[in-house]
């Protein structure tokens, strides 16, 4: 399934505003645009999925809930340095691709985030690992 960001969809708005503010006739600007989405459509989205095991896995009655989300570009905690601190390990909401600290960091963001949303599954972001957590079945998978 294609995968179009937000960034994507703000970009294409934004270009579309110069264009015409820059004058550019309306009948140009669609192909330009078009262009445009067929170049991104060209380089494929990275996401982050939970593999088929875990997807069927009897321990969590929650996978219904996952969605292949987007890749963020920097693996960052984006609250702990928007408060400058520092984390020790990143976990992605598997509903939603936010990004927050795990609960050995000092601020917990991806617990705070599943709190204030019931998004349930957690994913580790940490290169070489692949393992996911229910926060309301409490299981690792």
């Amino acid at each position: 399934s294609e995968v179009i960001t937000a960034e994507f969809a703000a970009t294409k708005l934004l270009v579309w505003d110069v264009l015409t503010h820059l004058g550019t006739p309306h009948a140009k600007v669609q192909p330009l645009l078009d262009t445009l989405l067929q170049q991104a459509r060209g380089r494929k989205q990275a996401t982050v999925e939970l593999s088929e095991k875990q997807l069927k896995t009897p321990k969590c009655s929650h996978t219904d809930q996952v969605r292949a989300v987007a890749e963020p570009s920097e693996r960052v905690c984006p609250e702990c340095v928007a408060l400058g601190d520092t984390w020790v390990h990143l976990r992605i909401c598997m509903t939603c691709g936010h990004v927050g600290c795990c609960d050995s960091s000092k601020n917990k963001h991806a617990t705070k985030h599943y709190q204030e949303t019931e998004h349930p599954i957690i994913k580790s972001f940490e290169p070489g690992e692949d393992w996911a957590w229910c926060y309301e079945d409490k299981a690792t998978f």
